[in-house]
């Protein structure tokens, strides 16, 4: 058995599945995947302020030397 729950702004936040365990959600203030939680892995997501999806864990701030890589932007899809 499997069971959805959402969020006040309708976002997917938690599917609850017998099976194969909880998946948890997280998401910014404008709606963007900030985590997904799946037992005990965990995926981080991080954007510019573009939109543009980011590696999570590249330093912050600007490095000539070293740019932020930017993703592939592909989605990845939780079952």
């Amino acid at each position: 058995a499997r069971s959805y729950r959402y969020d006040e702004a309708g976002q997917l936040h938690h599917i609850k599945d017998l099976n194969r365990g909880d998946l948890r959600y997280r998401y910014d203030p404008v709606g963007r995947l900030l985590e997904a939680r799946h037992n005990y892995e965990k995926e981080t997501f991080a954007f510019d302020p573009a939109s543009n999806l980011l590696d999570p864990e590249a330093p912050p701030g600007p490095n000539p030397h070293s740019p932020r890589k930017l993703m592939d932007n592909v989605l990845r899809s939780y079952c």
